[in-house]
């Protein structure tokens, strides 16, 4: 049995409409999304975008995996716990604030309120980013910085929830100082003083 490899065309239309997508929320939010923004866009028939998105939230959905991909989950640890968690942090700081995806994350968050698909599709994302946590909770140990049963997941949340509420709710800068101090203080906690 021989694969039939994707015509390109196809290909290259989707790709047209998820990044005309990505532009309009950016611009005027999930709100604005509609197959016929979306085809005045692009010059993409509305027809021919039903037929590869029979739904509204499966573009959404097809949009927010292609703009979220993760970094690889391969982790070269830095040396210390504190370097790895500002690495961490910076990747994400970084993500929030100069990507496409980060200008997305409150369109993104709020689907996922309200959306079965977008939930898990959030959720997936955390995973991936789990993983990421995971390792560095590993070379942490492997150092003697960190006890034996220390949680990744626990560390994770420590470190990113307050990235996500200076961002989201609170408008409050995500700059050079308070990195550090926010990677102090995880650092201070995870070795219990």
């Amino acid at each position: 049995m021989t694969l039939k490899t994707p015509d390109p065309r196809v290909t290259q239309t989707r790709q047209h409409a998820i990044d005309a997508t990505t532009k309009i929320i950016c611009a005027e939010g999930i709100a604005a999304v509609t197959h016929q923004s979306v085809s005045l866009m692009t010059g993409i028939s509305r027809s021919t975008l039903y037929r590869h998105w029979p739904d509204l939230a499966s573009l959404l959905n097809d949009t927010y995996k292609t703009v979220s991909d993760p970094p690889s989950s391969e982790f070269t640890s830095l040396g210390s716990l504190a370097d790895d968690l500002k690495r961490l942090v910076e990747s994400l700081v970084f993500a929030l604030e100069e990507t496409e995806w980060g200008r997305m994350v409150p369109q993104i968050v709020a689907s996922a309120a309200v959306d079965v698909t977008s939930t898990e599709l959030l959720h997936g994302f955390v995973a991936e980013r789990l993983l990421i946590a995971e390792q560095i909770i590993v070379a942490a140990k492997t150092r003697n910085e960190i006890t034996a049963s220390a949680s990744a997941e626990d560390l994770l949340v420590l470190t990113i929830s307050p990235i996500y509420y200076r961002k989201l709710l609170a408008g409050l800068p995500l700059d050079q100082g308070w990195i550090a101090r926010h990677i102090a203080m995880i650092s201070r906690v995870t070795l219990g003083g």
